[in-house]
C-alpha cells in the first residue's frame, strides 16, 4: 500500500457483522499508537436524506506503527488486533479474522502474440476471475484481472491487476524554444523518456539542437515495437540585408526627409535597443536644432504578415490633447494574437504609460514608452490572448495624447484584420461616432517572429544649429558629424571671432581667433581629427553675438 502523496500515513477499516448487523452499524473501533487514541463508530446515516461510508478511516501523520487495533461491536464481541501494519485497508469479520491482503505480482503490459505470468501471493486457495484456482495464471491478452484468497478460516481478501495489451508509446516531442526563429538562433527538441531515441538527422541523444528549417521526427525502442513521434515543422526566416541610406544635410534646423531601401523599415535612435521613432521607406524626422543620427533597420515576420487597423490618422481639428487617463479604448480578440505598434499624436516628448486590462479590470501588460512630440510610432508588442472586453489605456498621469472628439468619422466598429475589433470606448454607450482616444493605425499580427537586419547609420547635418546665444551674423558650421576638418563660414566684415571647442564637461580643447575684417567673407577651419570619437561644444563670438552648437565627432 502507498502513503498519501504528502507522505502521510493512514488506515482504513471495514467491519463485516456475523452476531451483529452485517454492516457493523454502531460497531466501534478504537486504535492505540505514539498519537494516543483514535475512535470512529459505524454510522448509518447523519440527518434527511444524508449516508455514510461504513469505513472508518484514520490519519496517522509520521506514525509507523499501530500498536492495537480494538472493535467493540455491537453484539458485546470484542476483537484486539496488535501491531497492524499502516498504510492498508482491512475487512475484519467479527470474532474471526482479519481479512487477509490479496496482491498480484506480473508485467503491466504484452504484446500480441506473447503470454505473461501473473502470481498471487502464496499460501491461501485462490478463485481468478478467469475461473482457474492456481496461485499463478498465464494470459495472452490485455484487460484487468481479479483474484479471491481464501486462508481458511472464512477470511477473504480480493484484488485487481489490469494488463495493457500494445501499450501506446508514441514519443511527444517538447520545444525549448520557438518553431518559428530568425536566422542565427536556435530550437532545442527533447524526446519524451524512452530506452533508445533515433532522430530524423540520425542523432541518438534525447535532445538535438535545430538551427535549420525542415520536418523532425523520432522514433524510440518502445515496449512492443519501434514507434514514431508526430513530425515537427521549424522554419527558419533569412535576417534581410542592412538597408542602404545617405546622409542628409539641412541648411538650417528643420526637418530632415529620409529615405532607406527595405521591405519594412524601422527607424531608431540608438545603434542598439533604443527607441522606434518612425516607420517607412521614406521618413521625415522631428524638428532638429543640430547634427543629429538615426538608425534604420529591414525588419520582416514570419507567419502571417498581418494588419493594419483602428482611424488611420486623428482628426487634427475635432478633438484635444487629454490630461486625465480615466478613459480609454475597448477591443475584442478573436485569437491570439499581438498589437505590434500604434500611432500616437503627442503634445510633448516624455515617457508615457500604456496597459492593456481585461474584462475584469486586471491589467496583463504594461510598458513606459519614450513618445517624441507630435505624431510618432510607438512599438508595443503585447500579446493579447483570445477573449473579449479588454482595454488598451494610457497608465497613471496625464497623458497628452490627441482624442478626437464626438462624430469624428469613420465610425465604430474598427476591424483589426480577422485578429479582432475596436469595438468602443470607455464612455461611448455604444455610440458609433463616439470619442476615439489615443491609439490611431493599430499593427497586428499573430504571434510572429521578427527578424531585423543590422542597423544603418544615418546621419543629419544641420547648417546653424544654434544652441545658446542670438549667433554672429552669417555664420556655418560644416560638415557635423566630422572626423576631420570642421569649417567655419562667416559674413564680410564680421569682427574678429574667438573660437573654443570644449568636451562636455567644458574642459577647453582647443582655442583659436578668426579676423573677420582681415578676410571678409571667408572661412576658417578646425583640424578635429586627432580628437577622441564624442560630442564637443563650439563656442564662437565677437563683438555682436555669441553662439554654441553641438559639435560630433566620430
Amino acid at each position: 500500500m502507498a502513503q498519501y502523496p504528502n507522505g502521510n500515513h493512514w488506515l482504513n477499516v471495514n467491519l463485516e457483522g456475523v452476531v451483529s448487523n452485517r454492516d457493523a452499524v454502531g460497531s466501534r473501533v478504537t486504535i492505540y499508537g505514539s498519537w494516543g487514541i483514535q475512535i470512529r463508530e459505524v454510522h448509518a446515516g447523519e440527518s434527511y436524506g444524508i449516508t455514510n461510508t461504513f469505513t472508518c478511516h484514520f490519519g496517522l501523520g509520521a506514525a509507523t506503527q499501530i500498536d492495537s487495533v480494538v472493535i467493540n461491536w455491537t453484539s458485546g464481541i470484542r476483537d484486539v488486533y496488535p501491531n497492524m501494519a499502516p498504510d492498508q485497508t482491512v475487512t475484519v469479520l467479527e470474532g474471526v479474522c482479519v481479512s487477509p491482503i490479496a496482491s498480484i505480482t506480473g508485467p503491466a503490459a504484452l504484446c500480441t502474440g506473447q503470454t505473461v505470468t501473473l502470481t498471487a501471493n502464496s499460501g491461501f486457495t485462490y478463485l481468478w476471475s478467469t475461473n482457474e484456482t492456481t496461485q499463478n495464471i498465464d494470459v495472452s491478452s490485455g484487460g484487468t484481472y481479479t483474484v479471491t484468497i481464501d486462508d481458511g478460516t472464512g477470511c477473504t481478501g480480493t484484488t485487481s491487476f489490469t494488463v495493457e495489451q500494445d501499450p501506446d508509446e508514441t514519443p511527444t516531442i517538447t520545444l525549448n524554444g520557438d518553431e518559428n526563429f530568425c536566422e542565427g538562433e536556435s530550437v532545442v527538441l527533447t524526446s519524451s523518456t524512452a530506452n533508445a531515441y533515433l532522430w530524423s538527422t540520425n542523432e541518438t541523444t534525447q535532445s538535438i539542437t535545430v538551427t535549420t528549417a525542415g520536418t523532425y521526427s523520432v522514433s524510440i525502442t518502445g515496449f512492443c515495437a519501434n514507434v514514431a513521434s508526430d513530425p515537427v515543422t521549424i522554419t527558419v526566416a533569412d535576417t534581410p540585408d542592412a538597408p542602404t541610406a545617405t546622409d542628409v544635410y539641412i541648411p538650417a534646423p528643420g526637418t530632415a526627409n529620409l529615405g532607406a531601401t527595405g521591405t519594412n523599415v524601422l527607424w531608431y535612435d540608438a545603434a542598439v535597443g533604443g527607441n522606434q521613432v518612425g516607420a517607412g521607406n521614406s521618413w521625415t524626422t522631428p524638428f532638429l536644432n543640430f547634427g543629429t543620427t538615426f538608425w534604420c533597420a529591414d525588419v520582416l515576420s514570419l507567419g502571417d504578415p498581418g494588419a493594419y487597423g483602428g482611424k488611420v490618422d486623428n482628426d487634427a481639428v475635432n478633438g484635444q490633447f487629454m490630461n486625465n487617463n480615466n478613459n480609454y479604448l475597448t477591443f475584442d480578440a478573436t485569437q491570439d494574437f499581438r498589437i505590434v505598434s500604434v500611432k500616437v499624436y503627442a503634445n510633448g516628448a516624455g515617457d508615457r504609460d500604456i496597459e492593456l486590462v481585461d474584462d475584469n479590470g486586471n491589467t496583463i501588460l504594461t510598458g513606459t514608452f519614450t513618445i517624441p512630440d507630435g505624431e510618432s510610432r510607438v512599438q508595443l508588442d503585447f500579446d493579447v490572448p483570445a477573449g473579449t472586453g479588454y482595454s488598451l489605456r494610457c497608465g497613471t498621469g496625464n497623458p497628452q495624447l490627441w482624442r478626437d472628439g464626438l462624430n469624428s468619422n469613420p465610425a465604430f466598429p474598427f476591424a483589426l484584420g480577422t485578429f479582432g475589433t475596436i469595438t468602443g470606448t470607455s464612455v461611448g454607450g455604444g455610440n458609433s461616432l463616439e470619442y476615439y482616444y489615443y491609439f490611431y493605425d493599430w499593427e497586428v499580427a499573430d504571434d510572429a517572429v521578427s527578424c531585423a537586419s543590422p542597423r544603418t547609420e544615418v546621419v543629419v547635418d544641420v547648417a546653424n544649429a544654434i544652441l545658446e546665444g542670438q549667433g554672429v551674423d552669417g555664420l556655418n558650421v560644416w560638415p557635423n558629424p566630422t572626423n576631420d576638418l570642421l569649417n567655419i563660414s562667416f559674413a564680410s566684415g564680421t569682427s574678429e571671432l574667438n573660437i573654443s571647442l570644449t568636451d562636455i564637461s567644458g574642459r577647453v580643447i582647443l582655442a583659436t581667433q578668426a579676423d573677420g575684417k582681415a578676410l571678409g567673407a571667408g572661412v576658417t577651419s578646425l583640424n578635429l581629427g586627432g580628437l577622441s570619437a564624442g560630442t564637443y561644444m563650439l563656442n564662437i563670438a565677437n563683438a555682436k553675438g555669441r553662439s554654441v552648437q553641438r559639435v560630433v565627432v566620430r
